[in-house]
């Protein structure tokens, strides 16, 4: 290089003059009237110029932050280059459905937080990236739908069609083994189907996800209830060589307060899985109503958001701490609230109201204030002078515990956790040998990423077991 040579400016050099890109939203008032997604995915153009924005880090802590470990700087480098459909190979690689995964995760907390250029809020948008190269493989014949050869004549079964048991399918069907999905439900897709709205995923992105599991061989008997229509025993006599139990957290946390058996006051599981049944037909009547929320979670906004789209007079979130200790993503908070959801904050109910004919009518509660017994703790509030929030309909978004495994009366019974979850060894197994299990069954957080990548450690543990088994 000469003397009177300029090196060339790259990103790498000015990263803080560029800007974050984020996906474009429909606006609050045109989306709050339907059902369908409120992000558009981005063009090649964006997401080549967000990927660029990757300045390809030594030690990417994104992977790090990322419960999957997903090869993000990886991908990301290859869709800075224009080539999507590598990128989108090496996503899948990682993740049995990224698409929805980009739709979902809450990338702000995990690999974005990761990022180092969080540390200057212009974080890489990851999952804007990710959705564009899986949607883009989709498009142009990136992504593989033959049928995957058997290798092993040693047939799994998998109980429960959600992230979990999804993802544990996928891994043993792509090393060669026969799998066999049952779920209890008509259609498989378990809580990524029925609590998921579809304003977030739409559920023709997730019926094209299970029509590929499908084309490479996975089978799929829905309406089967384990525990019931037939039993772990059963199966295993049947030929199935192993079990993996991906049946979720699905009992819901109730709340102890005067006025519970009130009529018009609901759980939020089976809110929700109304509104993904018939959305445009809801048998419970929300238009021109008062609807309260009780909960802080990225459910307690699903339930806000829906009820507003259903024609709620009005909508309003209970919730006992500050926004700061919300579980939910900041996404989801934002997005409530550009759609018209009110937010009552450092509350907490100690009564329901009715009227004579045994109806909710509103919500009292106590006001609260933090309490610090340490520094950076919060713990519940102290009490205030109480309010009256008034309401129509009560929904209950408290979250979730797990549910009793699905044992029939001549199962060998499970060894269960303190906490009632399916107690499992370092290797994913649980007390009966050759049956294993993961996700919300094993580790109730609610977080897709956790329930993903306990799938795939799952069937890591199933093809070592197998394995020593031939």
């Amino acid at each position: 290089m000469s003397k009177s040579a300029k090196p060339t400016t790259t990103w790498k050099d000015i990263w803080w003059e560029q800007d974050r890109m984020t996906a474009p939203q429909r606006p609050a008032a045109e989306r709050v009237h339907d059902f369908q997604e409120i992000e558009d995915t981005v063009g090649p153009e964006a997401a080549q110029h967000e990927a660029s924005r990757c300045i390809e880090c030594a030690d990417p802590q994104c992977v790090e932050a990322c419960p999957i470990g997903n090869h993000i700087r990886d991908w990301l480098v290859l869709a800075a280059e224009g080539r999507f459909l590598e990128a989108a190979a090496v996503c899948q690689g990682e993740n049995s459905f990224p698409e929805i995964h980009a739709r979902l995760c809450a990338s702000e907390r995990q690999c974005e937080r990761g990022c180092v250029l969080s540390e200057h809020d212009k974080a890489v948008a990851i999952g804007l990236v990710e959705r564009f190269v899986i949607d883009y493989a989709f498009a142009h014949g990136g992504v593989d739908v033959e049928p995957v050869p058997v290798r092993f004549n040693q047939p799994v079964a998998v109980i429960g069609s959600g992230p979990a048991g999804l993802t544990c399918a996928d891994q043993l069907n792509q090393r060669g083994y026969p799998v066999t999905v049952f779920e209890a439900a008509e259609q498989p897709g378990g809580s990524l189907m029925f609590r998921i709205p579809g304003f977030k995923l739409d559920r023709d992105i997730l019926k094209r996800r299970i029509a590929v599991f499908e084309k490479r061989g996975i089978q799929f008997r829905c309406g089967v209830h384990i525990g019931k229509d037939t039993s772990i025993a059963q199966l295993l006599q049947e030929g199935f060589q192993a079990v993996f139990l991906g049946t979720g957290s699905q009992k819901p946390r109730d709340a102890s307060v005067e006025g519970r058996d009130l009529e018009n006051v609901f759980q939020a599981l089976p809110f929700l899985a109304e509104i993904q049944a018939v959305a445009e037909v809801h048998a419970i009547p929300l238009r021109d109503r008062k609807v309260v929320v009780l909960g802080g979670g990225d459910m307690a906004m699903d339930c806000l958001r829906a009820s507003l789209r259903l024609g709620a007079a009005s909508v309003t979130c209970i919730y006992r701490r500050d926004p700061t200790s919300m579980a939910a993503s900041k996404k989801e908070f934002a997005s409530a609230q550009a759609e018209g959801a009110k937010f009552f904050w450092m509350s907490r109910p100690t009564r329901f109201l009715g009227d004579t004919h045994g109806r909710v009518r509103g919500v009292e509660c106590e006001r609260t204030q933090p309490v610090r017994i340490q520094e950076g703790e919060h713990h519940d509030p102290a009490a205030a002078p109480n309010l009256v929030v008034e309401a129509d309909i009560v929904v209950l978004a408290l979250g979730f515990d797990a549910m009793p495994p699905p044992v029939a009366p001549g199962d060998q019974p499970l060894r269960l956790t303190e906490q009632g979850t399916i107690a499992v060894d370092p290797n994913g197994m649980t007390s009966i040998p050759g049956v294993f299990s993961a996700g919300e069954a094993v580790t109730p957080a609610g977080v897709l990423s956790v329930a993903v990548c306990g799938g795939r450690e799952a069937a890591a543990a199933i093809d070592r077991y197998l394995t020593s088994k031939r």
